[in-house]
Formats: structure tokens, sequence, C-alpha cells
């Protein structure tokens, strides 16, 4: 119930654009950024957008998961 990791975006069309992903520092280290990530790139696959990941972070991520590729704006 504890609020420890967020992304910053914002909608371009059927574009987001994920400007910043941060993790609380205590926190840091226990997958909580890739659950948030995770559940960024499902909801957008289940609206038909795509994302531009500018943000390091979510960058890293979606290279990490190349079966997410498809969803690279």
């Amino acid at each position: 119930g504890r609020l420890v990791s967020i992304a910053e975006y914002h909608i371009e069309g059927s574009i987001v654009v994920v400007s910043h992903v941060e993790t609380e520092r205590a926190m840091r280290g226990r997958g909580n950024a890739d659950r948030l990530m995770r559940g960024v790139v499902d909801d957008l696959r289940s609206r038909d957008m795509t994302i531009s990941a500018l943000c390091s972070f979510a960058a890293a991520f979606m290279r990490d998961h190349p079966d997410d590729a498809d969803l690279l704006a």
C-alpha cells in the first residue's frame, strides 16, 4: 500500500513518452521499477499504444525485454 516507484510521462497521440522512472532510495534493488514498467508496457499493449523511452531505466527495460520491441515508437 506504499508508493515506492513513479513513472513520469506524457502522451503524444498514441505514443506514451516516458521521461523518468524513479524508485524511493530505500526500496531500490527489489524489482519495484521493473514491476512498474511491466505494468506500463502491458497497459500500452492493451490500449494499442506505443512507448518512447527517453529515461535510461525505461530504455534499458525495453532493451532487456525484446518481446516488447514491437511497442517502441
